[in-house]
């Protein structure tokens, strides 16, 4: 198999953190530097949330990507 062939896999079930949703632009200080969420930003995915990944980093996602990806865990 080549290694630039499309193939599967599925996301392994990880318990993240996460605050919002937020609707305001903002900049987002993450390990790969700060991160601008624009008028642009928030029009394409209707907001965001941050999220603290299992080694502590923090990023901002697209609501309607963390909508997708993500289910809330009830304790």
């Amino acid at each position: 198999m080549n290694r630039d062939d499309w193939r599967e896999a599925r996301k392994k079930p990880v318990v993240v953190e996460f605050r919002g949703p937020y609707y305001d632009t903002e900049t987002v200080e993450t390990l790969e530097g700060d991160f601008e969420v624009t008028e642009e930003y928030l029009e394409e995915h209707g907001g965001y949330v941050i999220i603290r990944g299992v080694e502590g980093e923090v990023y901002p996602c697209g609501l309607d990507i963390f909508r997708e990806t993500y289910e809330q865990v009830t304790a």
